[in-house]
């Protein structure tokens, strides 16, 4: 896809809003390079029975080959609706991967994307929770690349929207997260994904 075709796709959707109460607004931007500038985890499609290729090689290079070996051991998401989140170490770029199941090549749908990303992004919201990187805001921002397109998959603005509808449903399930401090006390995490960045490699262009 053009730089265009991508811009206007994310312009031109947003995640589907619920009226049950007040929403807080999720960024949604378009950047344009490679992976090792990126400053959030990259979340990356992977069909089922695939090698890694492009990104994925590229990303599995950034994280010391943690993604060959998951699937050297048979542990690498490919499955429709599993998810895999390797975060980087300290502050590297990118700082992780987000592996998302598409389940077999030729069979994935929107809405087949739309359940696999949410599961990706609550399974992120508890990785960072489990390493302490939430900050005090507990804003999350995930980049993502334009999964499931190229070839005879999904279009641009169907990719898009099936991205961006599982925001909301995820910061909803994230609100309603409660954990005990150590001192009895029930703490609400402010978990939230504020941020959406679609990735668009210049290799791809």
């Amino acid at each position: 896809p053009t730089a265009e075709d991508l811009e206007a796709a994310v312009m031109g959707a947003s995640p589907t809003q619920e009226q049950e109460q007040p929403i807080r607004s999720v960024r949604v931007s378009v950047v344009h390079g490679n992976l090792s500038f990126c400053s959030n985890p990259v979340a990356i499609g992977h069909y089922e029975g695939d090698d890694l290729f492009s990104a994925e090689r590229e990303m599995d290079q950034h994280l010391n080959g943690r993604l060959s070996l998951g699937q050297r051991l048979g542990l690498y998401p490919g499955v429709e609706g599993s998810v895999n989140v390797l975060l980087n170490e300290g502050n590297k770029k990118p700082r992780g991967a987000i592996i998302v199941g598409l389940g077999k090549a030729g069979e994935l749908s929107p809405n087949k994307l739309s359940n696999s990303f949410a599961n990706a992004l609550r399974e992120y919201g508890v990785k960072a929770m489990e390493h302490h990187t939430l900050g005090e805001t507990g804003e999350l921002k995930i980049s993502t690349l334009l999964i499931g397109t190229g070839g005879t998959g999904l279009s641009i603005t169907n990719s898009v929207n099936a991205i961006l509808s599982p925001v909301l449903q995820a910061n909803k399930s994230f609100a309603q997260v409660v954990d005990g401090n150590p001192v009895g006390f029930g703490h609400q995490y402010n978990i939230r994904i504020s941020e959406v960045e679609f990735v668009e490699l210049y290799k791809d262009q």
